[in-house]
């Protein structure tokens, strides 16, 4: 996951749209067809066409793709079998042109199962096997505490990634429940993790406590969710992570909101959260410093093995936020019936720069919605949301031009650029059935 498309990715709890469903069929096998189709198309603003020369960086949104047009068709049938068993099938068709040029072949006409599981019910206890979506926690952005909360970085309205798993679900009573779940994380291949969750209702505060084992990082992860409501809405959700190989090592993950609707105007919401990642970058901006690009571009310049492939990592965003510290807000105001505008900004609160992204969200007809947005970036040169190549001196391109004489070239050129865009415009329509 890479570039704004990943920072992108924190809009996802913030956009919905309503589905839709026919009936189909009568007797003991039911069935609903629902779902929607897409058309989303964007542009670019404030990208470096220099930066399209470097030979390692990771696809992603490019200066050679700054217009870019892609439609998705995602239906879902639904089959009722009996009282008891459900069994629920979801394909994902996606079309890209203009957007992936550089490798066509990897999206253009692909189609994806995103859902395929069965759901058996008996009295108390739910059994659901297949790939499926599994989302927990109170949090705004991470979700700590759902070790599923991998999301789909190229998509801004996106739900949960399917995961493949076996879960059961006990009833304990009408406010409590205890969860078990076996998963394999489709980008872990045959690495499991395992996890047991228990949640209730106490009054007008939700609670849910979970334990997972990640096998492929071999991580012990301990979490707490706390929601409710005085007077306003708030919520705590935190994790400690502790690595098996060193115990001592623990880190933290927490979220910590407040949000409240204003009584004198139902219309307006506003949502406030710290964030914290105990193992989150100081500075994420720093990767792409002097000394760190330079000692990763001098296996480069010998022709190691995989060394480009090393060198990509420094471009990559891997996860949502790289630093520690965040302010997090969003607003939300019901214009009327039909018509909403809300902003969610992020702000880095250690190096101030941060991303704001306003939305207009217009339900024309009763299945069509049309979002009008952007994601604008700001702050100093640096940060993380800023961060821009550094210059070679003129000592150091003489250097390496004895030996690379064309990444030289390049890396002289795009000095100063900078690798994420100042805006990102698009205008999404989805029709629901």
């Amino acid at each position: 996951m890479t570039g704004l498309r990943v920072v992108a990715a924190i809009l996802v709890s913030v956009f919905a749209s309503g589905q839709s469903s026919a009936q189909l069929g009568e007797g003991p096998v039911t069935g609903e067809l629902g779902g929607y189709v897409e058309s989303r198309h964007h542009v670019l603003f404030g990208l470096d066409p220099e930066t399209a020369k470097l030979p390692f960086l990771p696809p992603g949104l490019h200066p050679d793709e700054r217009y870019g047009a892609i439609e998705r068709l995602r239906p879902t049938l639904k089959l009722n079998i009996g009282s008891d068993t459900t069994v629920v099938v979801t394909p994902l068709l996606t079309v890209g042109h203009l957007a992936f040029d550089r490798e066509p072949k990897s999206i253009d006409d692909l189609v994806t199962v995103e859902r395929l599981y069965f759901t058996a019910t008996d009295d108390d206890l739910d059994l659901t096997f297949g790939k499926q979506s599994i989302a927990w926690g109170s949090g705004l952005l991470l979700n700590p505490t759902d070790p599923f909360n991998e999301r789909d970085a190229g998509d801004l309205t996106a739900e949960r990634v399917g995961v493949l798993a076996a879960r059961l679900t006990y009833g304990v009573d009408e406010r409590s429940n205890v969860a078990l779940v076996a998963a394999v994380p489709a980008e872990t291949c045959c690495a499991g993790r395992f996890v047991g969750r228990a949640d209730t209702t106490m009054g007008t505060t939700d609670a849910a406590v979970t334990t997972t084992w990640d096998q492929e990082d071999e991580h012990f992860i301990g979490g707490l969710d706390l929601r409710g409501e005085w007077e306003v809405g708030l919520w705590i959700e935190a994790t400690a992570t502790v690595p098996s190989a060193a115990p001592s090592d623990v880190f933290p993950t927490v979220e910590l909101g407040v949000d409240y609707s204003f009584e004198v105007v139902k219309a307006v919401y506003l949502s406030l959260e710290y964030l914290h990642q105990g193992d989150g970058e100081a500075r994420p901006g720093a990767r792409l410093d002097r000394e760190n690009l330079g000692q990763r571009l001098l296996p480069v310049v010998l022709g190691e093995p995989g060394a480009e492939a090393t060198l990509a990592e420094t471009f990559t965003r891997d996860r949502l936020l790289l630093g520690s510290h965040y302010a997090v807000a969003l607003l939300r105001l019901e214009l009327n019936s039909w018509l909403r505008a809300q902003a969610l900004d992020v702000t880095n609160l250690v190096d101030g720069s941060g991303l704001i992204s306003p939305q207009l969200i217009a339900l024309a007809l009763e299945s069509l919605t049309i979002t009008l947005g952007a994601q604008l970036t700001y702050g100093p040169t640096g940060g993380e949301f800023t961060t821009t190549l550094p210059r070679l001196t003129e000592a150091e391109h003489s250097q390496l031009a004895l030996v690379n004489p064309g990444l030289a070239t390049t890396l002289h050129d795009i000095g100063g650029a900078r690798l994420l865009p100042t805006a990102n415009l698009y205008l999404w329509g989805r029709h629901a059935f």
